[in-house]
């Protein structure tokens, strides 16, 4: 075995250590909506939402069943679903914090909101000019003179950049009727770039997040296609910095300007598209594709595999179908590969690695040394030499394939029992446990109705459904050093200020186990 071989095997890298975030009450109007968790699977992101729904009633009616339009939890529950299928279950989203507006609709630039009456006018309006008017457009037919969403006004109802900074939630969001005006995705932040509308940056977070508008009048498969060009801006930006003919390119390239040397395509045109056209899914048109190189692990350059014949009847012929397999054939962490959805939910990660080389196909350390690459053995994969080995062995990627204790303590990462799960150290509460692990007071936890319960046996909350044995003798019930550090694989004795010295799951951040001090 080679030196460099050697040394790379014992290197590990330490995850981030965000703070406490602070409770939030409903506004007026507002209801505190049914959270949807999940704690089993191979999820190695998953992102925290405060997803906001505006569904004016009418007469005690929502908009969305007055028009027979998309329940909104629903839509949202099967967006979920697509983007967790379309990862390989590597990404779930995490509905933290819903917030159902039947009372009002959103703020406009200019400081005023459509009434419900008013918006169903909209909606209603008999003709596009008609409609213009009523939406306070100073020149009817020119898209630029009517009013748009006020992120700003939104930003600072919503409290956002107090959340955000506190590593509380990760993006936001929105459920709303037609003609709300948004983007269907907008960054905001102090360091925000382009994400398919510009940036606001008048929203001063220090940590990036977006906001996604999704429209209920329409279905699942507008809702992927949003995100979609969401995907296509920050994986622009990833690989901005490196020559044509990268892997990106290589997954968007087209028949139809590479004849024979097709990708996987973009959000509007699938591999086959046809010459100047657009969202052309259902194409029957055989072209050669690389589509299938995409999915082998390791992933090797898609120009070294042959290319199959392939046509829409690859995704059932429609929008929602390509999109999805669009999405399945993105690289998601094969040995060898980036993991891009990385970059669409860590949105300050944004420079992508090189595109592979041959050092992926050697999967043993005597094959790979005696190719010249090198073996990191955190991930049992062989890399080109000097691959950062952030992008080799992703902290929340090894950690989370160690299901015991035992393997957890022994891989150097941090073992919380309140989901009984393997996390990189300094993995906030929030992210490994849920919320329910941030609720100190049976008020707050209560809070959450069906998604958590209150443990009165150590005065703390868990997850709705977690037996006695964990709820009831985590590292949180010790309450003395000795017994804490008898624990130490699991547990660490938090000094805090004098009398809030405390033991918590090892890896717990500091501004989390001592607020007051931190």
């Amino acid at each position: 075995m080679s030196l460099q071989a050697l040394l790379l095997g014992l290197l590990c890298v330490m995850g981030c250590a965000p703070s406490i975030p602070e409770e939030d009450e409903a506004l007026p109007g507002q209801q505190q909506g049914e959270l949807s968790y999940s704690y089993a699977g191979t999820y190695l992101f998953r992102p925290r939402v405060l997803l906001v729904i505006y569904d004016p009633l009418y007469s005690g009616t929502p908009l969305h069943t007055v028009k027979g339009w998309n329940e909104p939890k629903a839509l949202t529950n099967a967006l979920r679903a697509g983007l967790q299928y379309g990862s390989h279950s590597t990404v779930d989203y995490q509905l933290v914090d819903v917030r159902l507006i039947t009372d009002r609709l959103p703020w406009f630039e200019g400081g005023w909101r459509y009434t419900p009456t008013e918006m169903l006018d909209i909606i209603n309006a008999p003709d596009a000019y008609t409609r213009d008017v009523r939406r306070k457009c100073t020149t009817p037919g020119n898209e630029s003179t009517c009013p748009r969403f006020d992120y700003v006004a939104f930003a600072n109802e919503f409290n956002l950049k107090a959340r955000m900074e506190g590593n509380e939630l990760d993006e936001v969001w929105v459920m709303a009727p037609p003609w709300t005006q948004m983007y269907e995705s907008r960054m905001l932040g102090t360091n925000s770039y382009w994400c398919n509308a510009p940036e606001e940056t008048r929203v001063t977070s220090f940590r990036n997040f977006v906001v996604m508008g999704y429209n209920y009048e329409r279905g699942v498969a507008e809702a992927l296609h949003s995100y979609g060009h969401r995907a296509e801006s920050i994986l622009n930006r990833a690989y901005r910095a490196q020559s044509a003919g990268n892997l990106w390119d290589k997954f968007n390239d087209l028949h139809r300007e590479k004849p024979n040397l097709a990708g996987v395509g973009w959000v509007h045109h699938p591999p086959n598209a046809a010459m100047g056209t657009d969202y052309d899914y259902a194409n029957t048109t055989y072209v050669p594709s690389s589509a299938d190189a995409w999915l082998r692990n390791p992933l090797v350059s898609p120009d070294s595999l042959p290319r199959r014949s392939m046509n829409c009847n690859e995704w059932g012929c429609s929008q929602e179908g390509f999109l999805r397999w669009w999405y399945y054939h993105m690289p998601y962490g094969q040995k060898n590969a980036p993991n891009w959805w990385r970059y669409l939910v860590h949105l300050d990660d944004t420079v992508a690695s090189t595109q592979p080389s041959t050092c992926g196909a050697n999967t043993t350390l005597t094959a790979c040394d005696a190719a010249g690459c090198a073996w990191y053995a955190c991930s049992s994969s062989c890399w080109p030499t000097g691959t950062d080995i952030k992008v080799a062995c992703p902290a929340d990627s090894w950690c989370g394939q160690n299901t015991t204790l035992s393997g957890c303590d022994a891989a150097g990462c941090a073992w919380y029992a309140c989901s009984n799960s393997c996390w990189s150290p300094g993995t906030p509460l929030g992210v490994a446990c849920g919320p329910c692990a941030l609720q100190n007071s049976q008020a707050s936890c209560e809070q959450y109705g069906s998604s958590c319960g209150w443990y009165t046996c150590t005065n703390t909350c868990w997850p709705k459904g977690t037996s006695n044995t964990v709820a009831c003798d985590p590292c949180r019930s010790y309450t003395d050093v000795t017994t804490c550090n008898a624990h130490n694989s699991a547990c660490a004795w938090y000094a805090c200020s004098s009398g809030a010295n405390k033991c918590w799951q090892r890896g717990t951040a500091l501004s989390t186990a001592c607020p007051s001090t931190y």
